[in-house]
């Protein structure tokens, strides 16, 4: 619902995208997120994929970019 008070359809569609320069990864790295906060996120070059998964509606995308910092930290 908008804020007005109206509803319109949810359209969803697969789609990659390269992340914003001030996020971490290698070059390599591409990404999608969802309207519900999930994340999955691919560096090929690091070795790893990462899939953050939850089910709130419009969720902010700092909780998930939080933790994925978390692991290159930890995995330099």
């Amino acid at each position: 619902m908008l804020d007005d008070g109206s509803t319109r359809p949810v359209r969803q569609a697969l789609g990659w995208r390269k992340p914003r320069a001030e996020w971490p990864g290698t070059p390599s790295v591409f990404t999608h997120a969802g309207i519900s906060g999930g994340r999955l996120w691919v560096d090929p070059d690091a070795g790893f994929a990462y899939a953050f998964l939850t089910n709130l509606w419009q969720a902010p995308e700092e909780p998930a970019l939080a933790v994925l910092e978390e692991i290159y930290r930890a995995n330099p």
